[in-house]
């Protein structure tokens, strides 16, 4: 129900971006509320459009935010708790996100998050995919930049989450961007046939392997006469 709650509010996000684009801001406002009221996660996705923002009218280089985006990681990654204690103290979370995210929280990490061979694979595909449309030219300059943020940020956020588990709920923003990117260079004609039934494998595999096989998605009890379980 968690992933059916998210996934409801990215659709309201998709369409909250192209009301931004266009520059609608009251229908923008409108659809971003309601996403929120759908998951409370949305709101990671307010940086988007200022990401876009920043690309579009070239306030900052590419590399710039690149380089911002992997320190971002980084700092968040190995000084997690120092960064989640400073924007409580400042007000910026309340206690009931410092009891699912801080160290008393009761989603630690217990072995049930952690890196596969599956996940390995898609952090590769997902990477490859932005130089990929970068070397053929397949998605604007400013949207590929935009793209190489949200994997940075997801392939950080997914080893963070081998530390607290709560974090995948965050890290599925960043995870269904990477994939509506990669939608939309698939469809292009400059990619190759066999790659594309091959990101395509891996993206089913690793939907099974996570929300079946290990129940991250919370679907249990979960029954199918077609995968035979």
């Amino acid at each position: 129900f968690n992933i059916m709650r998210q996934s409801c509010a990215v659709s309201f996000v998709f369409w909250a971006f192209c009301f931004y684009k266009e520059q609608k801001w009251a229908f923008f406002l409108i659809t971003m509320f309601i996403a929120y009221h759908f998951h409370s996660t949305s709101i990671i996705y307010l940086l988007i459009p200022f990401l876009y923002t920043l690309l579009q009218k070239k306030l900052m280089t590419t590399r710039t935010i690149l380089l911002m985006a992997t320190a971002i990681g980084f700092i968040v990654f190995f000084f997690y708790y120092d960064v989640l204690q400073f924007v409580f103290r400042i007000g910026l979370a309340t206690d009931y996100f410092m009891d699912n995210y801080g160290e008393a929280g009761a989603y630690l990490g217990t072995g049930a998050v952690r890196i596969r061979y599956v996940n390995i694979v898609l952090f590769l595909f997902f990477t490859f995919n932005v130089l990929l449309s970068y070397k053929k030219r397949i998605l604007p300059q400013n949207i590929n930049s935009l793209w190489a943020v949200c994997t940075i940020l997801y392939i950080s956020f997914s080893l963070l989450a081998l530390y607290v588990v709560y974090i995948q709920r965050l890290n599925y923003a960043f995870y269904l961007m990477c994939l509506f990117f990669s939608a939309v260079l698939l469809s292009s004609r400059k990619v190759n046939f066999f790659y594309k039934m091959t990101f395509f494998f891996i993206i089913i595999y690793s939907w099974y392997d996570n929300n079946i096989i290990n129940n991250f998605g919370e679907t249990y009890p979960y029954k199918s006469d077609l995968l035979g379980i």
